[in-house]
C-alpha cells in the first residue's frame, strides 16, 4: 500500500499504464491487424474500436494530470466515477446492437454514413465520439486551471521549485491537442496520409512526456487531496492538523504578529549559523518543524516580514555564500558553485545569481579578482 500511495509513484504507474496500452495499440496496428492495403483502416470510417482507443488515451492522460495536481484524490471508487460516462456510454452501444440485432456496420465513407444514420449501430457513434472528446476537454481545463496554484505551492514551500517545473506540461494538452485532430482526421477519413500522420505524432508525444513525467515532482504530499479536490480545503485541513500537533506552543495570532520580527530573527540565525539552504530538498517542512510554525504562519512570516516567497529568500542566502566561496576561491567553477550552495543546477545557479546581484557569476567574480589584486 505504502507503494502505491506515494504521490511520485502514482503518477508514474498512471503514465506507465498509459505508455504500455498504447504500445500494444500501435504494434497491433502497424503490423496489420485491423488493417487494409495501404495502410487503410478495414471497414472505412468511424470504427467503434478505434474510437474506444482514442476515448481511452484521453482517460489514462486525464488521470495522470489529476493524480499530478491533487495527490491522493484518485482512489478505486472515485476512479469508478469519473468512468461512468465512458462505461455508459459503451454499454448502451453494445446493448442496443444486441437488442436491436444489428450488426456492426462498416461505413466506407461519410456518404455511407449519412445513408445508415437512422441505424442505432451508426448513429450511436456520435455520443462516443462525444464523450471522449469529454475527457480530453477536461484535460485542458484542469490542467491551466490547477497549474498557478501548483506553481505557487512549489515556489512558496520549496528552496528548489525548480526542481517542479512544469513547463514541459503545455506540451502535454496542446500536444494532447494536436494528437487528438490527427486522430479525427483517422477517423473520418482512414487514408493512409492521416494514418502516418498520427504516428509521427503519437509516437514521439508519448515518447516525451513519460520521460518527463518520471522525473516530475509534485510539491503535495501523498494523500494531500485524498478528502477533496479544493486546494483551500486541502489547506485548512492540513493547518487544522498541523496546529495540533504545535497545540503545545503559544503560536496564535496576537502572539505572532507582535513577534514577527523575533521570528525574522530566529530564522537568520538559524541560516547564518546551521546554514539548512546548502541542501537543494531544504523545504517549509524543515523550517516548520525548527519553528514551530504552520502554514498560515510560515506564509506570513516571509510575505510580510521579508515580502518574498520562501524560495526567493533561501536563493538569496544562496546567492550570497556563492560569493563568498568565489571570494575564497575564484578557481571554483559553476557546476561547483552550484553543487556546494545548495542549487540544483549551474543554470539555475546562473539564472539566481544575475537575478539578484545583476551580473552573471564569471564578471562578478572577474571584478573580485580585479579589487583583490589591485
Amino acid at each position: 500500500m505504502l507503494f502505491w500511495h506515494h504521490e511520485r509513484v502514482r503518477s508514474r504507474l498512471f503514465m506507465g499504464a498509459m505508455v504500455l496500452f498504447w504500445a500494444v495499440i500501435y504494434s497491433v496496428l502497424t503490423f496489420g491487424v485491423g488493417m487494409g492495403q495501404g495502410g487503410k483502416i478495414a471497414g472505412g470510417i468511424l470504427q467503434p474500436v478505434p474510437m474506444l482507443f482514442g476515448a481511452s488515451a484521453g482517460i489514462f492522460i486525464l488521470g495522470y494530470v489529476i493524480e499530478l495536481f491533487r495527490s491522493g484524490w484518485l482512489t478505486a471508487r472515485r476512479i469508478v466515477v469519473g468512468l461512468l460516462p465512458f462505461i455508459g456510454v459503451v454499454s448502451i452501444y453494445l446493448g442496443g446492437i444486441l437488442l436491436l440485432d444489428e450488426p456492426v456496420e462498416q461505413l466506407d465513407d461519410l456518404s455511407a454514413f449519412r445513408a445508415s444514420f437512422a441505424h442505432f449501430n451508426v448513429w450511436f457513434r456520435l455520443p462516443l465520439l462525444v464523450v471522449s472528446f469529454g475527457y480530453i476537454l477536461a484535460i485542458f481545463v484542469l490542467f491551466y486551471r490547477w497549474l498557478p496554484s501548483f506553481r505557487r505551492r512549489s515556489e512558496e514551500d520549496f528552496s528548489s521549485p525548480e526542481q517542479m517545473d512544469i513547463r514541459w506540461g503545455n506540451v502535454l494538452v496542446w500536444g494532447m491537442a494536436l494528437l487528438t485532430s490527427s486522430y479525427y482526421f483517422l477517423l473520418f477519413a482512414g487514408e493512409e496520409s492521416y494514418y502516418l500522420l498520427h504516428h509521427l505524432i503519437a509516437i514521439p508525444y508519448f515518447t516525451y512526456i513519460t520521460h518527463k513525467a518520471l522525473f516530475q515532482q509534485s510539491p503535495f504530499p501523498a494523500h494531500y487531496f485524498r478528502n477533496t479536490l479544493n486546494l483551500q480545503a486541502a489547506e485548512e485541513e492540513e493547518i487544522e492538523e498541523e496546529q495540533e500537533l504545535l497545540s503545545q506552543t503559544d503560536i496564535n495570532e496576537p502572539a505572532f504578529t507582535a513577534k514577527i520580527e523575533d521570528y525574522k530573527t530566529t530564522f537568520e540565525q538559524w541560516m547564518q549559523t546551521e546554514k539548512p539552504y546548502l541542501r537543494p530538498q531544504f523545504n517549509r517542512t524543515d523550517l516548520s518543524l525548527q519553528m514551530g510554525l504552520n502554514r498560515t504562519y510560515f506564509s506570513r512570516l516571509f510575505r510580510e516580514g521579508y515580502g518574498q516567497t520562501f524560495s526567493q529568500v533561501v536563493r538569496r542566502y544562496r546567492v550570497e555564500e556563492a560569493k563568498r566561496l568565489m571570494r575564497e576561491d575564484p578557481r571554483l567553477t559553476a557546476k561547483e558553485l552550484a553543487t556546494h550552495c545548495g542549487f540544483a543546477s549551474p543554470i539555475v545557479f546562473h539564472r539566481a545569481f544575475v537575478e539578484i546581484t545583476g551580473v552573471p557569476p564569471m564578471q562578478f567574480k572577474e571584478k573580485e579578482s580585479f579589487l583583490q589584486n589591485s
